[in-house]
């Protein structure tokens, strides 16, 4: 669901409740009168309780149905939102893609109370074309009233060019955003790297330390070929992804730093017509020709992709550590060879030979917005200020104190009764109706993971946890930098409806040439295509891209 995650939360200000911003049919509204970061959500020692409302959500993430309990009223989270905020929230999951849902939803008008979808992308773009057609209610009039809320849509807590879209309504506000890191701390590294199973580097006798260059991880993904390791039948793999090549693209910053454009001395080139990128392909058609790279790597399926990993078939595997916990790949390859234990490669170094400098875009992940036919705006705006509070983070992320978890020192321990019954069945905190995939926490407002939380659910007893410490170690001995600039935003460039069909290839032909017979076939590929993007003007996208980043930067440097 990420587009690159660091969900977090700001400290929140205090909300004092008093009746004189009470409005009618509204149980409460912030008075900003304090900081929001010591926002206990609505103060229910008023006798004026909210009345009871029910408000339809619709959770535009196909698949979310998994982290929503089966008991959408009784379960213990959504009792404590409505006792706190009088709304009973009813969530459906869109069935089909994000896209389609969208346009179905808006051709048809039948819309939800409440939407909470991707912030982001083409999804993004019709949420923005509803707005100016009616179909989004205008929040601005209630937003004034909620400070922590108001906060969640600050230029602080948003990337430039999600903030740019959210505010280009003038003086009208229709979305609220969601999961954004409150503070650096609780900046999500999901650790993208090359993971090695270590048995293996050590019956090539390589220390999966000193692999950092491109010359060295050819050389050590050789060895493991030359080898030719048989494990129950099968050979091992020197290097494998997940289906459509994923996370291959890891390797590509030996070669090159740049986003969108390589942006030096004033002067834009499309990432595509350079000569690092060119470097990059040629490597990895290379990898791929000596069978070094999983050949079915770009056309495998999840399921296929996933049979190898669980069968430790792979030496090394791009991904993300999380990636390889959550799809129980260590677990899994650990608990049949234990000495098949994944560590981290190298790091690789990137294109200025650093392998330490690892940058992050802060980004949150999800746009809320009341719809048109809402039946209760106010109740709308109560609930999700509830959410959003430290005290509605808390109930979504981490359960009902006393019940899931007890307070320690000023941060929450959960008890161990619930990560017993969660290993015993797993899903069964979701069913309670929190967990950091809650669908709660898709409304709860800023990530407070480490800042309010000191870590996720049940780390102390988690030994993935510490897996994690100690890859960090390794990975990222000068931290994590937070990713500066903004995303081009190309369709404002005039002549861009005739490249665009020409960029869409950029991805297809450059697979094609990762699996060219030899290096002039691939370079034909490229030059092809770069051919024709000439013709369409890509000349004259640079050039107005080279004058946009002087207005205001582009990001130039990532990592990941």
């Amino acid at each position: 669901m990420s587009r690159g995650v660091w969900k977090g939360t700001k400290s929140i200000l205090a909300l004092i409740l008093t009746m004189s911003v009470v409005l009618a049919g509204c149980g409460g509204a912030d008075t900003g009168s304090e900081s929001p970061a010591n926002s206990k959500g609505n103060d229910t020692s008023s006798t004026d309780k909210p009345k009871d409302v029910t408000l339809t959500v619709m959770a535009n993430w196909p698949g979310a149905d998994a982290f929503i309990s089966k008991d959408q009223e009784n379960n213990p989270i959504a009792k404590a939102i409505k006792e706190k905020t009088g709304v009973t929230l009813k969530i459906e999951v869109t069935k089909v893609s994000t896209v389609e849902k969208l346009n179905t939803m808006f051709a048809t008008g039948d819309l939800p109370d409440i939407y909470v979808g991707p912030a982001w992308g083409e999804e993004l773009n019709i949420m923005k074309k509803a707005a100016e057609q009616g179909q989004i209610l205008d929040i601005t009039t209630q937003l004034s009233k909620y400070p922590t809320l108001t906060m969640n849509v600050s230029q602080e807590f948003m990337p430039k060019d999600i903030y740019d879209a959210y505010h280009s309504f003038g003086d009208k506000q229709y979305f609220m955003y969601n999961r954004y890191p409150a503070k650096p701390e609780d900046i999500k590294d999901w650790l993208h790297g090359l993971f090695v199973r270590k048995d293996i580097a050590d019956k090539v006798v390589v220390d999966p330390k000193s692999v950092h260059t491109p010359e060295q991880l050819y050389d050590f993904l050789k060895k493991i070929k030359d080898a030719n390791i048989q494990e129950k039948g099968k050979t091992i793999i020197p290097l494998g992804s997940n289906a459509n090549g994923w996370a291959l693209y890891l390797t590509n910053k030996m070669f090159y730093n740049f986003t969108t454009f390589k942006i030096e001395n004033g002067i834009a080139q499309h990432s595509f017509m350079t000569p690092e990128v060119e470097k990059q392909i040629l490597y990895q058609r290379k990898l791929i020709a000596e069978g070094l790279i999983d050949p079915e790597a770009y056309t495998q399926t999840t399921a296929i992709a996933d049979e190898k990993a669980l069968q430790g078939r792979y030496a090394v595997i791009a991904a993300h550590l999380y990636n390889l916990i959550n799809r129980k790949v260590i677990s899994t390859v650990e608990k049949d060879n234990p000495n098949a234990v994944y560590v981290p490669l190298g790091p690789l170094n990137n294109a200025d030979g650093d392998p330490y400098r690892h940058t992050v875009k802060a980004e949150g992940d999800n746009l809320v917005a009341l719809m048109k036919g809402n039946k209760d705006p106010e109740a709308s705006m109560r609930v999700l200020n509830f959410l959003a509070s430290d005290e509605g983070w808390m109930l979504a992320n981490y359960g009902v104190e006393g019940v899931h978890y007890e307070m320690a020192d000023g941060k929450p321990v959960a008890k161990k009764e619930w990560i017993d019954k969660e290993k015993d069945a797993s899903g069964t905190l979701l069913q309670e109706g929190f967990g950091n995939q809650s669908i709660y926490t898709f409304m709860a407002g800023q990530n407070r993971t480490f800042s309010l939380a000191g870590g996720p659910y049940g780390h102390q007893f988690d030994e993935t946890y510490k897996r994690i410490t100690e890859a960090q170690k390794i990975m990222r001995k000068n931290g994590v930098e937070l990713l500066q600039g903004r995303n081009p935003v190309l369709t404002e460039f005039t002549g861009f409806d005739k490249l665009k069909p020409l960029l869409e290839q950029v991805d297809a032909v450059t697979k094609q040439a990762y699996y060219a017979k030899t290096e002039d076939e691939a370079m034909g590929l490229i030059n092809n295509l770069r051919g024709e993007l000439e013709k369409a003007g890509i000349h004259e996208l640079e050039k107005w891209a080279a004058e946009e980043d002087k207005k205001s930067p582009f990001t130039k440097y990532k990592t990941e």
